[in-house]
């Protein structure tokens, strides 16, 4: 502490001398006569530092010293201060509560005209802060027998007091049959992440088999098109169903985007109508493109095994989802070729299981590629 001070009070153009810690009074005030220094500080940071500030404190009155003595560090206090060894030296004895207050203090003590009110305004506060504790009063103590006989009575003979295991010591070797295996280590990691709630198993990543089928049906309605007839923006509707061993929902929702030569990668240009089935990429432009979405959706939910239990693994926190869920999804994304894409979002859900207590919120950037024949 007193080491900061040192620092500040320095790069105010004061002039710090440090000797060091565990100074006896002697040679404190000896340094402070052969340097004629213009103010003494104490730091304390363990209790016994009190008991030496008030000697020196006293020490300084007997030999009539009559410069302001400053207290801080990590045991003291104002109160303190005040109390026990204001009492002992009739010069001014400031508590400096940290470092950043000393250049203020010591500024205030060297200004003739601003060091009488100063001085007046601490005394003030210290008288203050002694009638106080004059006032205080003891808090009245039982004597030992009457302690004794309000003891709270505890029968052991008839507490329920479980047997351990085992006593004694117990060595674990490496050949050892251990309790530890890969789920109760997933399992513990886990409760570092907030396991013991749904959301903490809500995003593991499980080691099991599943499968899921997903059939998606989606209209395409373009908005409006540039100059060169290249739609740039497009409304798409869409439906879907999932049935598998994770998954049994079924969700409807749109997808509005704008951007520059937005893919032709679904909608009706898929379809000659009436007609034979064209390729996808028919008429489609070469160049790349890049666009802004956002998706809004309801999802019905029939079954999600990370939730709860599945087929092939039982999660310590259980938990029912909900029925229905809404989300909505925004995003950008960019296609360097008619196959290659690559998108971020950002998806916010509402409650999906029982006992969530907010909506959810995540990020994703996805790589894909597309081959269609």
């Amino acid at each position: 502490g007193k080491n900061i001070v040192g620092v500040v009070l320095g790069c105010n153009n004061y002039e710090v001398i440090d000797l060091g810690v565990m100074v006896s009074a002697e040679k404190i005030l000896q340094t402070a006569r052969e340097k004629n220094v213009d103010i003494i500080g104490l730091s304390g940071l363990i209790t016994p530092s009190l008991d030496e500030m008030v000697h020196v404190a006293k020490e300084m009155e007997r030999q009539g010293f009559n410069l302001p003595l400053l207290i801080g560090g990590a045991t003291t206090s104002k109160a303190h201060t005040a109390v026990k060894i204001s009492p002992s030296y009739s010069q001014p004895v400031i508590h400096v509560l940290d470092a950043s207050r000393a250049v203020g203090v010591v500024g205030s003590l060297l200004n003739p005209s601003l060091k009488p009110p100063f001085v007046g305004n601490i005394r003030t506060e210290y008288d203050r802060l002694r009638a106080q504790h004059s006032a205080q009063t003891a808090k009245p103590l039982l004597s030992i027998p009457e302690a004794r006989r309000r003891r709270t009575p505890i029968d052991w003979k008839a507490s329920d007091i479980n047997q351990p295991a085992f006593t004694g010591r117990r060595v674990l070797t490496s050949d050892s049959r251990s309790p530890i295996t890969a789920g109760y280590i997933q399992y513990s990691v886990h409760q570092a992440f907030d396991a013991e709630t749904p959301e903490g198993w809500r995003y593991q990543v499980q080691n099991e088999y599943g499968a899921d089928f997903k059939y998606q049906r989606h209209w395409r309605t373009d908005l409006k098109t540039d100059a060169e007839g290249q739609p740039i923006a497009q409304f798409i509707p869409y439906a879907d169903a999932t049935l598998g061993t994770i998954h049994v929902n079924a969700s409807a929702g749109a997808v509005l985007r704008y951007g520059i030569n937005l893919p032709d990668d679904f909608g009706p240009s898929r379809l000659d109508w009436p007609g034979d089935f064209t390729s996808p990429l028919a008429g489609q432009s070469t160049d790349s493109s890049i666009y802004v979405f956002v998706r809004p959706a309801v999802r019905a939910v029939a079954h999600d095994a990370t939730m709860g239990d599945s087929f092939f693994h039982d999660n310590p926190v259980e938990t029912e989802p909900n029925p229905l869920v809404f989300e909505i999804q925004a995003g950008i994304a960019v296609h360097f070729t008619n196959h290659v894409k690559l998108t971020y979002s950002q998806t916010f859900t509402s409650l999906e299981f029982e006992g969530q207590q907010e909506w959810d919120s995540y990020g994703s950037l996805v790589l894909s590629s597309e081959w269609t024949w």
